[in-house]
């Protein structure tokens, strides 16, 4: 491969089509009046003067080459100007020359990032300048870097390009290492942490008075229009194969990192992460709320003491705050006073905030605290029955080493190779 035809690939039809339109909204923008300010030679760096009397010469000479008659005047002005830019090839060649002695394997980086800008003879200079070795080298660095960018501009016109998302850090880890960067991140993705918005435990769906249905667990609510991905998950053969995908995910993480990360640290972060999200995945098993893969888990709590007096009277404690959702509130504050009068001041150790998890628990459990002590009871140990269930799956398949038959672990192995 010539690299000076490396950006090829570049001119794809989504590319082209993204250029014409940044294009023609430049040309839309108004015109400004911009006047020119005298230059002085302090302002002018050197190099801006050699460049433009170069540039000078060179309009001068293709001008009087235009218009000269064929003869020795012409053929003068023709000789200093190739002379010029032979002088200019050689000048960039013996700059390039330099910087590949001092900088070693650094130099083909640097080329390849345009830390040295670009010439139309640079291409025909390196070849004379690196060995067959690092010419082919530099060839596939072109490839790789050709290939990347191909990669982040199909990842950014993907849904899984959002902040927050286990598929936009391995697509951002892999990208530039891995050619199917973008499959892979999505299918690794939703391995170590399903992407969509699951519920599981005490889930239920409730229906507002305005008809708008919403998916409540305990004190968290979402709008099922506004978010038609998010499911309630119960079923135990569901979260054993999450379990499996999980562990089978990790397998391949590990493999990844140690043959397609050069630096070792590098490699023990991009692990890191996706121990994170593994663990917060398995949290959700359990019945913690975790929306997206980097969302700190939150532990899950009965309905409060309002949510729960709203549900034992049959309101709707979800949708629309009209005059008729004031009138229960005082409703509500009537009872809720009655009720404590009967068991005097809320303890001392009650009054203060924040609370704990542990905490809030003692209190919705305590009657002098909560009316609905009882049932907040009944809700805990439901809730530890379940972590419990879930944890022994995610045990179970902890102790799974052959990955062999997981189907999703064969589709990433397959697009690695």
């Amino acid at each position: 491969m010539d690299i000076s035809n490396a950006t090829e690939r570049r001119h794809s039809p989504e590319i082209v089509t993204h250029a014409q339109k940044h294009k023609q909204r430049n040309l839309e923008k108004p015109a400004t009046d911009v006047q020119d300010e005298p230059a002085t030679h302090k302002h002018i760096k050197k190099d801006t003067v050699e460049i433009s009397e170069r540039a000078r010469l060179a309009q001068q000479s293709q001008g009087l080459l235009k218009e000269a008659e064929p003869g020795p005047q012409t053929d003068n002005i023709l000789a200093q100007f190739n002379e010029m830019l032979r002088a200019q090839k050689e000048e960039r060649k013996q700059f390039l020359t330099a910087e590949a002695e001092a900088n070693g394997d650094d130099f083909l980086k640097k080329i390849v990032n345009g830390d040295y800008g670009f010439s139309k003879d640079d291409n025909e200079s390196l070849k004379t300048i690196l060995s067959d070795e690092q010419y082919a080298k530099l060839e596939h660095m072109y490839e790789k870097k050709l290939v990347k960018w191909e990669q982040e501009f199909e990842f950014l016109n993907s849904e899984y390009s959002k902040p927050g998302s286990a598929q936009n850090f391995i697509f951002n880890a892999l990208v530039g290492k891995v050619e199917n960067a973008l499959d892979i991140a999505v299918e690794l993705g939703n391995m170590v942490f399903d992407s969509r918005l699951i519920f599981t435990g005490a889930a239920t769906i409730e229906e507002d008075t305005s008809g708008v249905k919403w998916l409540k667990n305990g004190g968290t609510g979402i709008r099922l229009d506004l978010n038609p991905d998010a499911i309630i998950i119960t079923d135990p053969k569901e979260f054993e194969a999450f379990a499996a995908n999980r562990e089978a995910g990790r397998d391949l993480a590990k493999y990844i990192a140690e043959n397609y990360f050069d630096d070792p640290e590098e490699a023990q972060a991009f692990m890191d992460k996706i121990n994170k999200y593994i663990k917060n995945s398995e949290l959700r098993d359990q019945g913690y709320t975790v929306w997206f893969a980097e969302m700190d888990p939150v532990k899950p709590q009965p309905p409060n003491k309002l949510q729960r007096w709203f549900m034992e009277k049959g309101y709707s404690f979800v949708g629309p705050r009209d005059s008729s959702f004031e009138e229960r509130l005082k409703e509500f504050g009537e009872e809720y006073e009655a009720y404590h009068k009967k068991y005097g001041n809320i303890p001392f150790k009650f009054q203060k905030e924040p609370f704990t998890w542990e905490e809030i628990k003692e209190m919705e459990c305590d009657p002098r605290y909560s009316m609905y002590s009882e049932k907040n009871k009944a809700w805990y140990a439901d809730f530890f029955k379940r972590v419990a269930s879930a944890q022994d799956i995610i045990n179970n398949a902890k102790l799974i080493t052959d990955f062999s038959s997981n189907e999703k672990w064969n589709v990433v192995m397959n697009l690695l190779k």
